[in-house]
C-alpha cells in the first residue's frame, strides 16, 4: 500500500494511511533505507493500542512534523459520541518520536461543529502544534471551508467549532493547506461561487486574523465547473498553484 511521507526533521519519516476496519494508523520509518515499524492506530483495531474508545472508522488522514521528531495527525469520522454517519468530526492526535501518543488519553477533538467535517488538512505551526483545514458542510448543500489552530498540548487555540475561512455561496473544497513560514498558513481550494470553476486562497496568522480578501482571494478561473490543481509551498512564504480545466 502506498502513501505519502512526511519529513519529520531528521532521518525519520512518517506515512498514514486507512486500514481494512478504517481506522487510522501512523508509521514511523527509522532511515531513508530502513524499514517502517511503530504501527499505532488513531482509532480501535483489536491488534493494536487503542487510542479511542470510539468504535467508529475514520477517513482521509493527513498529518505534519511537530518539529521535535514527531508528527501530528488528523483524520475524520462519524460523531465521536453518537456514531452518527451523517455527523463527521474532525480529530487529530499527536505521536512522538519513539512511537508514544502524546495527547491523553483521547485524540483532540478538533472540530464536533453540526454537520459534516471532512478532508481536513494538516500544517505545523512552527510551536510545536498545528494548523488544520477542512470542508465543513452544513443543513444545506453549500459547503465551506474551516480552520482551527491546536498547540502542542493539544489544546484549541481558536474559536469553538473552527474560525470561518470561507463562507462564500456554492461549494468550496478540496482544500490544501501550506505554511506560510511566519506561524500561520495558506489554505487553497475549489470553489463554485461562480458558474465558472475556480481556485481560491486566503491567508490566516497564528493568531486566527485572516488576511486576504474576505472569504478568499481568486488564485484562477476556467469556464466550466471542472477544475482540478495542485499547490505547492514556494519556500517564501507563499505557494505556487498550477490548475486544469476548460479556457
Amino acid at each position: 500500500m502506498g502513501f505519502p511521507n512526511v519529513d519529520d526533521g531528521g532521518v525519520r519519516e512518517f506515512g498514514a494511511f486507512v486500514g481494512e476496519r478504517r481506522p487510522t494508523w501512523i508509521l514511523r520509518r527509522h532511515g531513508r533505507m530502513g524499514w517502517w515499524r511503530g504501527l499505532i492506530a488513531l482509532s480501535p483495531a483489536s491488534e493494536v493500542e487503542i487510542v479511542s474508545n470510539d468504535d467508529s472508522p475514520t477517513y482521509s488522514p493527513s498529518y505534519t512534523s511537530d518539529g521535535a521528531g514527531g508528527a501530528i495527525v488528523t483524520c475524520d469520522g462519524p460523531d465521536h459520541f453518537t456514531g452518527d454517519r451523517d455527523l463527521f468530526d474532525i480529530r487529530a492526535q499527536r505521536v512522538s518520536s519513539s512511537g508514544q501518543l502524546v495527547w491523553d488519553p483521547e485524540p483532540t477533538l478538533v472540530c464536533d461543529a453540526l454537520g459534516y467535517q471532512s478532508d481536513a488538512q494538516a500544517v505545523a505551526d512552527g510551536q510545536g502544534g498545528a494548523i488544520f483545514a477542512w470542508r465543513h458542510e452544513g443543513a444545506t448543500d453549500a459547503a465551506d471551508i474551516f480552520a482551527q489552530r491546536v498547540d502542542a498540548t493539544g489544546q484549541l487555540l481558536w474559536d469553538s467549532g473552527g474560525k470561518p475561512i470561507c463562507q462564500a455561496t456554492g461549494v468550496q473544497e478540496d482544500v490544501a493547506l501550506h505554511e506560510d513560514g511566519a506561524g500561520g498558513a495558506i489554505a487553497l481550494w475549489k470553489d463554485t461561487r461562480a458558474a465558472a470553476g475556480a481556485i481560491y486562497g486566503q491567508r490566516v496568522d497564528g493568531l486566527v486574523a485572516t488576511m486576504w480578501t474576505t472569504d478568499g482571494k481568486l488564485v484562477g478561473e476556467v469556464s466550466s465547473p471542472d477544475i482540478a490543481f495542485r499547490s505547492t509551498d514556494d519556500l517564501a512564504g507563499g505557494a505556487i498553484v498550477a490548475w486544469t480545466g476548460d479556457p
